[in-house]
């Protein structure tokens, strides 16, 4: 029976004994080590520096150290193991960290520009938890406990979440994520067609989503399919797991979760 874990990362080691559990993470540590296929990724920041090691050797494993002191003086240091499939994927993971390192202590503005370029989703979620952070902080001021101030937190990230001009989503598991709040979820073409392509749909066309008091239409990326055979695939639908993929009146392509009790109209014929 397991009774001691120490956990690094996505990593985790354990043993019946704290004494188990530490030599199972050095035998793991050396096997990496002893390894000299690693390739050494240095990103400088204020106050700081971030030192990825990748391994290329067929473990798929990424160690990450970082050396951190804030502008008050305080120095912060750590290290983590991640099981990243691809150098990409620990370069955007290198980049969130440093990002929120720098946010803590040079704002917000400075800590964004440590986004990977070509992390769309991760820029997404800076800026979500920076309205978080706002919120909680206001929260806390005006006396709120630390449950209220979360809770007043996580609404306002989800309102800011789905502001008119929020970048489309890009990757499918952010978006799943995003969904299970159960508002509409803007979403890249590409994605949006990957879903339909792999979802198994009960209806395709125009329809109308009636939520207690609120009508959300639901329109096709084409009006009109017939004057564009192509434009056929790309219709509103609905699949048998009630994830629905339109277009809605700001010309995004989004996705959304029909929740219990919701009900669905087709504007043309009625209940469908």
């Amino acid at each position: 029976m397991v009774t001691h874990r120490l956990v690094n990362g996505q990593i985790d080691w354990k043993g019946k004994t704290k004494a188990a559990a530490e030599a199972t993470r050095n035998k793991h540590l050396d096997r990496l080590f002893a390894d000299s296929n690693w390739e050494p990724i240095v990103i400088p920041f204020p106050q700081g520096i971030m030192i990825g090691f990748l391994n290329w050797a067929g473990n798929w494993e990424s160690y990450t150290y970082w050396h951190h002191q804030t502008p008050a003086q305080r120095r912060w240091h750590g290290c983590t193991i991640h099981n990243e499939r691809d150098k990409k994927a620990v370069l955007i993971h290198l980049h969130r960290h440093v990002a929120a390192l720098v946010r803590d202590a040079e704002g917000s503005e400075v800590g964004l520009t440590y986004v990977w370029h070509e992390d769309h989703d991760g820029k997404e979620d800076y800026l979500q938890m920076d309205a978080w952070h706002a919120a909680y902080k206001a929260a806390r001021a005006a006396g709120k406990g630390d449950e209220a101030a979360r809770d007043l937190a996580n609404e306002a990230r989800i309102e800011f979440a789905n502001r008119p001009e929020r970048e489309p989503v890009r990757s499918l598991a952010t978006a799943l994520l995003v969904l299970e709040t159960g508002n509409p979820v803007p979403v890249s073409k590409h994605l949006w067609r990957q879903c339909r392509e792999h979802e198994t749909l009960q209806y395709e066309g125009l329809f109308l989503v009636l939520r207690e008091e609120q009508v959300m239409r639901c329109n096709n990326p084409q009006e009109k399919p017939q004057e564009q055979p192509q434009a056929a695939k790309e219709l509103a639908w609905i699949s048998k797991t009630l994830l629905t993929g339109y277009m809605d009146e700001s010309k995004r392509y989004c996705l959304l979760r029909l929740q219990p009790g919701e009900q669905v109209l087709n504007p043309l014929i009625g209940l469908k």
